[in-house]
């Protein structure tokens, strides 16, 4: 696999908001907490951005979002468990991102659309 500076630079900033604020906190603060690492490193990202899912050419919204949205290319899942199941990784862009923050245990995923 080909190594992507950007994916690095925003793996780093989900590394030290785990490494400062360590487990066992709700997602909603780890998610608060890396928005504003990525507002210190100047990458722009949307928070709960919504993902319609498209069924027989029609857009329907399913109440589905992003946790976090980078740059329009890099979805962020954060996951309050300590393992990460096939049905909870992202989906619908080009590359995502799940993170568990239960055992300061970081888990990486990147995807392609299905």
């Amino acid at each position: 696999m080909k190594k992507d500076p950007f994916t690095g630079k925003v793996i780093g900033c989900a590394i030290e908001v785990n490494r400062v604020l360590g487990p066992g906190l709700l997602k909603s603060t780890y998610q608060q907490c890396l928005a504003h690492e990525f507002h210190l490193e100047g990458i722009a990202f949307k928070l709960e951005h919504p993902l319609p899912v498209e069924y027989k050419g029609v857009r329907l919204d399913c109440g589905y979002r992003i946790d976090i949205l980078v740059e329009n290319r890099l979805i962020i899942e954060l996951k309050a468990v300590g393992e990460i199941k096939g049905i909870e990784a992202p989906r619908g862009k080009p590359r995502g991102i799940s993170v568990c923050k239960d055992f300061l245990t970081l888990y990486i995923r990147s995807f392609t659309p299905q």
